[in-house]
């Protein structure tokens, strides 16, 4: 009658299991009955539940429920302690939130990449000189079409990087990060190899040797291509960081120059990229192998992006 609308709180279960009458109320016309899930509303941290993943290298892998200021250490130790073949540099922590940044944030990035890869062409087209050079754009265009679904096919991990010491040995030596819900932690076993991937000689799984540097490797898998790109060579640690080349420092025949020649560890993969013709529409992707390992998105992406 006076077109007011009111909110009328309810306990559900003894509405529904407990039939309490002052809970079980009698509907009128017009009536919305709405129930929430957890998820539906910001609740504080203290009220907040949590339900993170253990797997791998621990005594009891699992699903434990946590507490708010729990940390990770908190939850390895809960779940018995590292085993003694766990490679406590190589934990990774993936994080639901962080896997939904990174999709939003490489989204985005690949709409940016698609318009000026459209204007690339479009200008090419416009400036053609001769049919053929007319087709080859077009042929190009569909190339790079290509690429963009393959790109956008690539999905995140949402892992975060720890930043911790290669020489790291004690499940109290990781980073005091409290955990969140619907955190997984997976703790590898120690590897025994180094991967060498992209424009080599020969892609390779090579047997780790302690000491071993970044020219020992490359070495064994028959250097650098003559179709590798120097410039842009990287490592992937096997925490998730990304060690980059840079200046001409180290000068290594057929191998390539790094700022250093680092000493790598188990797990490490180097990656050399095919280099990109800088003449053609195609220089928008140079870096981009770069952006993917950024968004932590591991090797998986580099071969999609070399079987283009």
């Amino acid at each position: 009658n006076t077109l007011e609308t009111s909110v009328v709180a309810f306990n559900l279960r003894l509405a529904v299991i407990g039939k309490d009458p002052t809970h079980d109320l009698i509907l009128e016309p017009g009536d919305i009955i709405t129930v929430y899930g957890k998820d539906d509303l910001r609740v504080s941290s203290s009220q907040k539940v949590r339900h993170v993943r253990v797997e791998g290298e621990v005594a009891a892998a699992g699903i434990y429920a946590v507490e708010e200021d729990f940390t990770l250490a908190d939850l390895i130790n809960r779940a018995g302690g590292a085993t003694g073949a766990a490679y406590l540099y190589g934990i990774e922590l993936t994080r639901e939130t962080t896997r939904e940044s990174q999709q939003a944030r490489m989204t985005q990035a690949i709409d940016r990449l698609e318009q000026d890869m459209h204007r690339a062409t479009a200008s090419r087209v416009r400036n053609s000189l001769s049919a053929d050079q007319a087709s080859a754009s077009g042929f190009e265009a569909d190339s790079l079409r290509q690429l963009v679904s393959k790109l956008r096919a690539i999905k995140p991990t949402g892992r975060i990087v720890l930043g911790v010491d290669a020489s790291i040995s004690q499940v109290d030596q990781l980073p005091t990060l409290t955990l969140d819900d619907k955190d997984v932690i997976f703790i590898p076993k120690r590897p025994k190899t180094i991967s060498v991937v992209g424009a080599v000689v020969q892609e390779a799984n090579l047997i780790y040797q302690q000491g071993a540097t970044l020219s020992h490797y490359l070495a064994r898998a028959g250097g650098i291509s003559r179709f590798g790109d120097r410039a842009n060579a990287y490592i992937l640690r096997a925490d998730g960081s990304v060690f980059r080349s840079g200046q001409v420092v180290i000068p290594l025949i057929n191998i390539g120059v790094f700022s250093k020649n680092p000493v790598l560890f188990p797990g490490d993969t180097i990656v050399i990229p095919e280099y990109v013709d800088d003449v053609s529409t195609v220089r928008i992707l140079k870096d981009w192998t770069q952006v993917l390992y950024q968004f932590g998105l591991g090797a998986a992406g580099l071969k999609i992006l070399q079987s283009k």
